[in-house]
């Protein structure tokens, strides 16, 4: 079975933005921050853009450059 960073970092590189509900739908987490930390320590550069709509804010997470690393 796939590690949640191993689901999210596959549909990062498929050139999809992960939100919170997203990371949810694909692997059952809402703390995709968490994730992206590890996804992070692992050597790869996600960018995080912070989104607002009224009260609610949250991060959409992104795949900035390919790295080519062993999973």
């Amino acid at each position: 079975m796939p590690s949640q960073e191993d689901i999210l970092l596959d549909a990062m590189r498929d050139g999809m933005t992960i939100t919170p509900d997203l990371a949810h739908a694909l692997c059952g987490t809402y703390a995709c921050h968490s994730v992206m930390a590890r996804i992070r320590k692992r050597g790869f550069d996600i960018a995080c853009d912070m989104k607002r709509h009224g009260r609610s804010v949250w991060g959409e997470y992104r795949l900035v450059g390919q790295v080519d690393l062993a999973l």
